[in-house]
């Protein structure tokens, strides 16, 4: 009798079916995690460029605080940006920033006047806390990234 054992059996076509799908479902989830992460990723870096940006603004169209109070405040920083087109005021006045992606960044920048050392005081430095933030689908605003800066001013104490 002639027995061809030469070909393949459906049970390892099944076989070979089900594991090549098992790698499949692998890939195919650790692409997706790879696109969120890649996403999150292109977020952190706008918004730091964002803050970068801003600073670069308030320091060469200078607006510097011209003074110092006691308390920490949040500086207006809409005139240094208002000739910006990306820059705009949404309903409640806020300055937010519009990326490529169309994405909007919320920059807030802060005068750090609370725990300044006798030595920025004497070279009048006054250091700024530069927020990037984003609004969630729920109204509340989440921090992405900050920086720090130091500004020159004038004491008027």
């Amino acid at each position: 009798m002639y027995h061809n054992e030469k070909g393949i059996t459906l049970v390892e076509i099944l076989v070979s079916i089900a594991l090549f799908s098992v790698v499949v479902t692998l890939f195919l989830s650790l692409f997706s995690d790879y696109m969120v992460m890649t996403k999150r990723v292109e977020n952190e870096v706008d918004s730091i460029n964002l803050a970068e940006e801003v600073a670069y603004y308030i320091e060469s169209s200078g607006v510097a605080p011209t003074a110092c109070g006691p308390s920490d405040e949040i500086m207006d920083i809409t005139n240094a940006l208002e000739d910006y087109e990306s820059f705009g005021l949404d309903s409640s006045n806020q300055l937010y920033y519009t990326s490529p992606e169309n994405q909007r960044y919320y920059p807030v920048v802060k005068k750090l006047c609370s725990g300044r050392t006798a030595q920025e005081e004497n070279l009048q430095l006054i250091p700024i806390k530069i927020e990037v933030l984003r609004k969630n689908s729920g109204g509340t605003n989440t921090t992405i990234t900050e920086t720090y800066r130091y500004l020159s001013g004038s004491e008027v104490n």
